[in-house]
């Protein structure tokens, strides 16, 4: 029996499989403002998220700047893709101010890969996404209020 044959097949089956767009996980429930936290006063609300950092530094006094992400409106349309860095601290995610309403968030979570996320903002309160595990319960807390991965990890509060 020829086993080149096979062989051949099985490249040209793993390098088409390496051609086909990414395709995030969708989670389900969207984000929504974490209640205690009061933004500016105004008709806009805050966004923050933790994405996935970006590589690991030679040097300890070096930073790992948290990866970009994609913000799309309700209807699906890409407004930016939003350098996630804090203009006081590139270290720090960057506060994102908005028009209340509905988005959805394309962004990298560690051992995960690309999520896409379904958010509200609301006016007034800041709503935070957390990938990192940088802000939020590290721990299983028990409870509905939470947006989790299917890994169990929370990623944010639940919209009311």
């Amino acid at each position: 029996m020829n086993m080149a044959r096979p062989a051949i097949v099985l490249s040209a089956l793993l390098g088409l499989a390496g051609c086909a767009p990414v395709q995030p996980l969708v989670v389900a429930d969207a984000v929504g403002p974490l209640q205690p936290l009061i933004a500016e006063s105004g008709p806009h609300g805050s966004m923050i998220v933790y994405s996935d950092t970006q590589g690991p530094v030679a040097d300890p006094a070096d930073y790992s700047p948290h990866s970009d992400y994609k913000l799309y409106s309700a209807d699906g349309q890409l407004l930016q893709t939003v350098q996630n860095r804090s203009a006081t601290d590139a270290r720090q995610a960057k506060t994102l101010r908005l028009a209340a309403g509905r988005y959805t968030v394309t962004a990298v979570a560690p051992r995960v890969g690309l999520v896409s996320i379904p958010v509200v903002v609301n006016e007034d309160q800041v709503t935070v996404i957390d990938l990192n595990r940088e802000v939020l319960p590290n721990l299983l807390v028990a409870g509905e209020e939470w947006v989790r991965l299917p890994n169990g990890q929370i990623i944010g509060s639940r919209a009311q």
